[in-house]
């Protein structure tokens, strides 16, 4: 399907991030930051390649939002995450989409289950991450200029 899409877009690890995250916590461990980075480049990485070897599709990356910005830990990692995505994009000619800027200071309005938007929100079982209808239309609304092609 990929070889005939005009746009592909690609927006991962945010969930794994904060599994990461969550374990750390739950262990009382440092966040395995390396490790976490060295698989999210690989795999990235990868997913890039294998849409540039079969498909001439627009590729757009997108950041990730901060569900947790009232916790360091979690605004550290999101930082560095969405760091590594823009690297990697540009080093592929990806598009860049700053998800992150479209959700800043809004989180509370736009992620379905949110508290108090500390990670320990997330210890219950529940993640609070995803967004919600609202949050879902500024997604759509952020994304749909990256979709339409420039002549």
């Amino acid at each position: 399907m990929i070889r005939h899409a005009a746009v592909v877009s690609i927006w991962i690890g945010g969930i794994d991030l904060a599994n990461a995250a969550l374990l750390s916590l739950r262990n009382q461990q440092p966040l395995p930051a390396k490790q976490f980075a060295a698989n999210y480049k690989r795999n990235l990485r990868g997913i890039l390649a294998q849409i540039k070897k079969g498909s001439h599709a627009r590729i757009i990356c997108c950041t990730q939002y901060n569900p947790f910005p009232n916790s360091p830990l979690s605004v550290e990692g999101i930082d560095g995450l969405n760091r590594l995505t823009i690297e990697i994009a540009q080093c592929y000619g990806a598009n860049i989409a700053p998800a992150h800027t479209w959700f800043e200071g809004k989180q509370a309005d736009l992620i379905y289950g949110y508290r108090k938007g500390k990670i320990e929100d997330a210890l219950s079982g529940f993640l609070p991450i995803h967004p919600n209808d609202r949050g879902h239309r500024v997604i759509a609304a952020g994304l749909a200029p990256y979709l339409i092609p420039r002549n």
